[in-house]
């Protein structure tokens, strides 16, 4: 049997998970073709079809399957090494620039930092807060390397990693938002007092774009979108507002605060990894690998509000 390559066992894995040869092009940055022949010449020294082909992409076939698994493991054992070897040299600490939005914040920061604090080389992280349309717009830019940030829109320069999905909730007092944990209908929230992120902010666009479907308007008393000061009127004042579960998960999580997920409709949102193009592809996985691990962790809790990004809602 001829030796198969590194660069086979790579390609094969990405079209696995993206489900096309296409989309791994993309991810890859390279030509489709030059894929697709990667895998074909991984097929014929397998001498087994690892992919089923139809219109909308791949699938794994049963000896597909069996080898993704060796093949996944062949990449960390050969990461593994690499970091090893860069222990044993005492490269010099990499500085990288990471922007991150306040619901994921206050999630996942501390645990991904002291986990990042660990690894070697050094990565040295230089944080940035702010929306996901400003997050976005910086590493496109270059300004920063990478970030964390809803549905980001195709932008040059940028290539995105989708890690989790979820939908929005109604969070406020137990005095208004009650104690049931059943979802509440969007149509029941335009009745209550609103501090909402001011018009223009993403955020904001998709609830009015949910509520103009549901035929409903939204007049909010308070347009903010500074956590902190949001916050206290929610504690003190006897607000509610519309937001992601992780933005206040310690208050709902301690009962100062309580949370509904909205219905009629669903509003969804996906959380994406953005990072600039040209960024080291294994800086790119010391960044993912311990964001993902702390993902999956909150994706297995019980009543998870976050699910995988291709699972429908």
């Amino acid at each position: 049997m001829a030796r198969i390559s590194i660069r086979e066992i790579e390609y094969f894995v990405k079209v696995a998970q993206t489900g096309s040869v296409s989309a791994a092009a993309l991810q890859l940055h390279i030509s489709q073709p030059a894929v697709g022949l990667q895998v074909k010449q991984l097929e014929e020294k397998l001498n087994a079809p690892l992919f089923e082909r139809h219109s909308r992409g791949v699938v794994l076939t049963a000896a597909g399957k069996n080898f993704l698994g060796y093949a996944q493991e062949i990449l960390e054992t050969l990461e593994d090494a690499e970091s090893s070897i860069a222990r044993m040299v005492n490269l010099p600490s990499i500085q990288i620039r990471v922007g991150v939005t306040p619901s994921l914040a206050r999630m996942i920061l501390p645990p991904f930092l002291q986990a990042i604090a660990q690894t070697k080389p050094k990565l040295q992280v230089y944080l940035n807060e702010g929306m996901s349309e400003q997050l976005l717009q910086q590493v496109s830019d270059h300004e920063l390397d990478c970030a964390f940030c809803y549905e980001p829109t195709d932008m040059k320069n940028v290539s995105t990693r989708p890690l989790y999905s979820e939908n929005l909730c109604l969070v406020g007092p137990p005095s208004l938002v009650g104690n049931e944990t059943s979802p509440i209908d969007l149509a029941d929230i335009q009745k209550l007092p609103l501090i909402l992120t001011p018009r223009g902010n993403g955020h904001r666009e998709v609830i009015e774009r949910a509520a103009q479907k549901r035929g409903v308007v939204l007049e909010p008393a308070i347009e903010l979108d500074l956590v902190r000061l949001k916050l206290e009127f929610l504690m003190q004042n006897d607000f509610c507002t519309i937001s992601p579960f992780g933005l206040f998960h310690h208050e709902i999580e301690n009962g100062r605060l309580k949370c509904r997920t909205i219905s009629n409709p669903v509003i969804p949102r996906t959380m994406e990894f953005v990072f600039y193009r040209s960024l080291n592809s294994t800086t790119i996985k010391r960044i993912l690998k311990p964001v993902k691990k702390l993902i999956k962790t909150y994706i297995d809790q019980p009543n998870s509000r976050w699910r995988p990004p291709d699972q429908l809602v």
